[in-house]
């Protein structure tokens, strides 16, 4: 099974899937020992809406080919997009993985959920067990940062700006949203080593070890339901402005609360946590890198996160001031930096940061369509 709710149908329809990435796959890159799905299909709780007579695939098809390396990242790319269109999803992702690295992996959510939470589609299961074993208990917390700054573009994202409003745009600001939720959601747990890939196992885990947290259990019961079984019509504009709020209050709180705990200060203000992050060992390493061997993207990561932090912090009136430090970071862009001052609306200005944000790239380039059968 692909999706805990599916019918034969889409069963079928997600199989048929599986069998043209292989295809193609094989075609496209040398020497293939085998190919695992990972993320939501690989572990049986993909998203799938179903309106009407369509049934549409939301969330990405996400690929871990064991074989040789790229050839250069144009033929990943261009390999990404025709499996995209040819399965008629919104996004199809691969990782490659070289043989001989496997038992040199790291312990990170992605490297733990291809060995403990990941479907074989082509090749041997046999291959999971050369990556070292881990406990959910022991996964390091800098993957519960990662996903509090990561996932601050979903918020943005989700704004619900005048320009937004017909069924396409509130669905996929309001599944934006779902993402932040998960997301800091999975940070908390890892904070308390109970990570796991499932989203209901996470959400009962989450219910239990933060009973205190009304409102965080909500959110959390909220997207899980969502994630399960998506809606088109799931609210209006002004229930998703009002969401809106909600969910970036509770991302901005935990972002704040977990951190400061990771970088072992209380009572850090926005300015003092931001030093700290930046001057954390592992991005003045990336910095030092970024400037040695000229790799900008390194460096245009960790000031993006920061601008988009702030921008998060300064809409809805939350003070010029946050949002003149967004632009500041911005503008320490050195890839895709375009001339401020010709830019008034706050609006305009996120839809500026984003188009520089990797992590926001595809799904800008994607639009706002549905359904692609």
């Amino acid at each position: 099974m692909y999706n805990a709710n599916s019918s034969e149908f889409i069963e079928s329809r997600i199989s048929m899937d599986m069998k043209t990435l292989v295809s193609v796959i094989l075609q496209e890159i040398q020497n293939v020992k085998a190919i695992f799905l990972v993320g939501g299909f690989g572990r049986n709780e993909g998203s799938v809406l179903c309106y009407e007579d369509k049934y549409q695939p939301l969330n990405d098809y996400d690929l871990v080919v064991i074989g040789d390396k790229w050839q250069d990242g144009l033929q990943q790319d261009l390999l990404r997009k025709k499996l995209a269109e040819l399965c008629k999803i919104r996004q199809v992702d691969i990782v490659l993985i070289q043989p001989q690295k496997l038992t040199k992996l790291s312990h990170t959510m992605y490297n733990y959920d291809l060995k403990y939470a990941s479907k074989v589609i082509y090749g041997s299961q046999d291959l999971l067990c050369e990556i070292p074993s881990w406990q959910s208990r022991d996964m390091p917390l800098k993957e519960a940062i990662a996903p509090l700054f990561l996932f601050l573009s979903s918020i943005l994202q989700a704004y619900p700006s005048d320009k937004k409003h017909n069924k396409e745009d509130i669905f996929w600001s309001y599944q934006q949203l779902t993402k932040s939720i998960l997301g800091w959601s999975s940070a908390m747990l890892i904070f308390e080593g109970l990570y796991d890939p499932s989203y209901i196992k996470r959400k009962n885990d989450f219910q239990e070890t933060f009973s205190h947290e009304g409102d965080l259990c909500e959110l959390v019961k909220i997207a899980t339901k969502f994630r399960m079984n998506p809606v088109l019509n799931i609210c209006n504009k002004k229930e998703l402005s009002d969401f809106w709020l909600v969910a970036r209050e509770a991302h901005l709180r935990v972002l704040k609360k977990l951190v400061c705990r990771y970088y072992k200060a209380d009572n850090l203000t926005w300015d003092k946590i931001v030093v700290r992050h930046q001057s954390s060992f592992i991005n003045i390493i990336k910095t030092i890198y970024s400037i040695l061997f000229n790799q900008h993207h390194y460096r245009d990561c960790l000031n993006t996160d920061i601008a988009k932090l702030y921008l998060c912090l300064g809409l809805n009136h939350g003070g010029k001031e946050f949002i003149d430090k967004s632009k500041k970071y911005y503008q320490k862009l050195v890839m895709n930096r375009e001339e401020l001052s010709l830019i008034d609306r706050d609006e305009d200005y996120l839809n500026l940061l984003l188009k520089s944000d990797i992590n926001a790239q595809i799904f800008y380039a994607r639009g706002n369509q549905i359904f692609y059968d």
